[in-house]
């Protein structure tokens, strides 16, 4: 019932109850929603996480500090600034996964590499991930990559995540 994240700049918390329902093969979220003590950022999960069985899981988050996120995966903190925001739905099954989403990045610092504002929208299908990325600095888009890649972006018994095939 109750949860607490203490990341290094916002603390975030469970807003209401939230189950998952560990089912053979699919485990399913009910709407799970954590916030920012601060009201700076959300992260809302619900659905079915794709696995032997086919899921259909929907992301969103805005305002998270990439900071936080860093440290919540292990990654040195230092030069790095940011808030992401991100909107994802992954389904399929774990070993053939889909994902269609768009992301940005306000306020990005990389150590040197500054951008003010990173934009992206990605479609992964069929071990092919098409994505076109804007990078935008103060209202002109400076920036514009369009990348049709091979790829297995499978959640799970990958040998190569590079495959064969023409990169565009």
């Amino acid at each position: 019932e109750r949860l607490r994240a203490a990341l290094p700049n916002h603390t975030y918390v469970l807003t209401d109850r939230a189950a998952v329902a560990l089912a053979k093969g699919a485990p399913t979220l009910t709407p799970v929603s954590l916030e920012a003590t601060d009201g700076s950022g959300v992260l809302r999960m619900s659905g079915t996480i794709p696995d032997e069985q086919p899921g259909r899981l929907a992301v969103e988050t805005f305002g998270l500090d990439l900071q936080d996120l860093y440290s919540l995966i292990g990654r040195d903190t230092l030069g790095v600034a940011g808030e992401l925001g991100l909107t994802l739905q992954v389904a399929g099954t774990a070993r053939a996964p889909t994902f269609r989403g768009t992301g940005r990045v306000d306020q990005a610092r990389f150590g040197d590499f500054r951008a003010p504002f990173l934009q992206v929208v990605l479609n992964y299908q069929n071990q092919r991930l098409d994505a076109n990325l804007d990078l935008w600095r103060t209202g002109e888009n400076i920036l514009t990559v369009e990348a049709h890649l091979p790829m297995d972006l499978a959640l799970r018994g990958v040998e190569r995540r590079r495959l064969d095939g023409p990169l565009t």
